[in-house]
Protein backbone atom coordinates (compact mmCIF):
# COMPACT_ATOMS: atom_id res chain seq x y z
CA UNK A 1 0.00 0.00 0.00
CA UNK A 2 1.02 3.54 -0.85
CA UNK A 3 -0.24 6.42 0.76
CA UNK A 4 -0.64 10.16 -0.87
CA UNK A 5 0.12 13.03 1.58
CA UNK A 6 -1.37 16.47 -0.04
CA UNK A 7 -0.14 19.82 0.26
CA UNK A 8 -3.01 20.87 2.53
CA UNK A 9 -2.40 17.55 4.84
CA UNK A 10 -5.03 15.15 3.81
CA UNK A 11 -4.13 11.81 2.69
CA UNK A 12 -5.33 8.45 0.80
CA UNK A 13 -4.24 5.00 0.93
CA UNK A 14 -3.91 3.19 -2.63
CA UNK A 15 -2.94 -0.33 -3.14
CA UNK A 16 -4.49 -3.46 -4.20
CA UNK A 17 -6.33 -3.88 -0.88
CA UNK A 18 -7.67 -0.25 -0.38
CA UNK A 19 -11.20 0.84 -1.14
CA UNK A 20 -9.50 3.65 -3.01
CA UNK A 21 -8.05 1.27 -5.46
CA UNK A 22 -4.59 0.55 -6.69
CA UNK A 23 -4.02 3.30 -9.41
CA UNK A 24 -3.74 7.36 -8.67
CA UNK A 25 -3.19 10.15 -10.50
CA UNK A 26 -1.38 13.24 -9.75
CA UNK A 27 -2.43 16.66 -10.57
CA UNK A 28 -0.85 20.16 -9.88
CA UNK A 29 -0.95 19.79 -6.64
CA UNK A 30 2.53 18.77 -4.64
CA UNK A 31 2.19 15.08 -2.84
CA UNK A 32 4.51 13.03 -1.10
CA UNK A 33 3.98 9.16 -1.67
CA UNK A 34 4.99 6.82 1.49
CA UNK A 35 5.20 3.50 2.12
CA UNK A 36 5.56 1.82 5.60
CA UNK A 37 5.64 -1.83 3.75
CA UNK A 38 7.63 -0.89 0.94
CA UNK A 39 6.14 -1.18 -2.72
CA UNK A 40 6.86 -0.41 -6.11
CA UNK A 41 5.65 2.31 -8.30
CA UNK A 42 5.75 2.71 -12.11
CA UNK A 43 5.14 5.96 -12.97
CA UNK A 44 4.83 8.14 -16.35
CA UNK A 45 5.68 11.37 -17.28
CA UNK A 46 4.27 13.38 -19.58
CA UNK A 47 6.09 16.56 -20.31
CA UNK A 48 4.52 19.61 -22.59
CA UNK A 49 6.95 21.00 -25.59
CA UNK A 50 8.29 24.62 -23.92
CA UNK A 51 11.11 26.43 -25.63
CA UNK A 52 13.20 26.91 -23.19
CA UNK A 53 12.59 23.19 -21.65
CA UNK A 54 11.20 23.71 -18.46
CA UNK A 55 10.91 19.66 -16.48
CA UNK A 56 10.65 20.69 -12.58
CA UNK A 57 9.59 23.68 -10.85
CA UNK A 58 9.95 23.60 -6.96
CA UNK A 59 7.72 23.90 -4.77
CA UNK A 60 7.67 25.44 -0.85
CA UNK A 61 7.93 22.49 1.44
CA UNK A 62 5.14 21.77 3.31
CA UNK A 63 5.54 20.56 7.00
CA UNK A 64 2.50 18.02 8.01
CA UNK A 65 1.61 17.43 11.95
Amino acid sequence: LVTLTHSDCSSKTYGPTSENGAVFVEDDDPVQVSSAGGATVYATFVAPSHDPPITRVEDDAVSCP
